[in-house]
């Protein structure tokens, strides 16, 4: 591809999706990440999408895995909190507490392997480009540093934050555009560096968007 922006769809965890922009705004695409989702919920985003048009409004699918030992359910009323770690969640401890005396590490993570499995198959049949990643091959190259004062509701101390910082991100976002061939939008790079320096200055723990 030698065009500005092809047409990606993105799947992921907060690694993807966040509250400030990631590799996956970065690149433009259309981001189906949801921050503390575990595999069984990006799993069936995928078959939902996929359902609907096989991906053929896509050049380009990216899959970021979650952790195995997070929870996901989709009731009646929409999907559980994603709050990562089930066994961790404040949100979801009074499914922790249903579930403890029969939860399976080994099941958990053995289905994880089958998600991988069955939707590498998946995207491979669809004939389309796509990309597969994890949430810790993503901590291995990047580990975030902003610290934030303010706007923390879970504590009042100085918060470190270790997800990816958007100049991270924006080196892997250009890692993609080299890989598949593409230019980044500079614009959209200027921009990311005007947030990244309102993080780094204000330390306010909020909302950022490109």
């Amino acid at each position: 591809m030698d065009y500005l922006a092809p047409r990606i769809i993105s799947f992921g965890c907060s690694f993807t999706k966040y509250m400030w922009p990631t590799y996956a705004d970065i690149i433009q695409s259309e981001n189906k990440g949801w921050a503390g989702s575990g595999n069984e919920r990006i799993f069936y985003f995928i078959l939902d999408e996929y359902k609907k048009h096989k991906f053929k409004d896509y050049d380009l699918i990216t899959v970021q895995w979650s952790g195995p030992l997070r929870f996901d359910y989709k009731t009646r009323d929409g999907w559980t909190e994603a709050d990562g770690p089930l066994r961790l969640s404040k949100v979801n401890n009074h499914i922790w507490r249903s579930l403890k005396n029969i939860w399976n590490d080994s099941y958990e993570k053995e289905k994880t392997e089958n998600y991988k499995i069955v939707i590498e198959k998946l995207l491979e049949s669809t004939g389309k480009q796509y990309h597969i990643t994890d949430m810790d091959s993503i901590r291995e190259q990047y580990i975030g540093d902003y610290e934030f004062t303010s706007n923390m509701s879970w504590t009042k101390n100085t918060f470190t934050d270790k997800h990816p910082t958007i100049t991270q991100h924006m080196h892997y976002a250009n890692k993609f555009a080299v890989e598949y061939d593409f230019r980044l939008d500079k614009d959209i790079l200027s921009k990311c560096f005007e947030i990244h320096n309102t993080i780094s200055t204000n330390k306010s723990f909020e909302k950022y968007t490109l």
